[in-house]
């Protein structure tokens, strides 16, 4: 799901993706820089460490970035 989130003061970019997404990854870094609402974090003096005053779009991640769930079954007393 699309969101508009705040940064907590220390973030990056980074943490933000790890945080929303669950993993990071070049793809995703650039899915998200690339979104017309994110082009303040382009600018050439746009900071590398977020405080309150900044908000990142996260888009829906594509689906070959989305997290695979694995569960399998294990019987230890068979």
């Amino acid at each position: 799901m699309a969101v508009l989130k705040r940064a907590i003061r220390g973030d990056t970019v980074e943490s933000m993706i790890m945080d929303h997404y669950g993993k990071q990854s070049d793809e995703l870094l650039d899915l998200v820089m690339k979104q017309e609402q994110n082009k303040h974090l382009s600018a050439p003096d746009a900071p590398i460490v977020l405080d309150r005053s900044v908000q990142v779009y996260m888009p829906d991640a594509p689906a070959s970035e989305k997290p695979r769930s694995v569960t399998s079954d294990i019987n230890l007393w068979d």
